[in-house]
């Protein structure tokens, strides 16, 4: 399916979803949406670049994705937010 994350999977108990580009390459707007989408259903997921060690960093504890995330994050919870508020009329 368009836009699902290169890599995605379990560990721990823990769902990922991680998506890989080289070099200047970006990710698209849909998959920034699934990736919001996931982080909001609890999953750890981030954009990497280049590096195995950065993709092998969202494993661990505490990590943040990055800021094109989390700006889809929040733009995820503002439609959900005039959903709910369109089904409460």
């Amino acid at each position: 399916m368009a836009g699902l994350p290169d890599i995605i999977g379990c560990r721990k108990g823990r769902f990922y979803g991680i998506e890989l580009k080289v070099g200047s390459n970006k990710p698209s707007d849909r998959q920034l949406w699934i990736l919001a989408q996931m982080h909001l259903c609890g999953a750890r997921v981030d954009v990497v670049w280049d590096r195995v060690e950065d993709a092998l960093a969202v494993l661990k504890k505490g990590h943040k994705p990055h800021k094109s995330i989390r700006r889809w994050v929040k733009k995820v919870e503002r439609q959900m937010e005039e959903e709910n508020a369109d089904d409460d009329r």
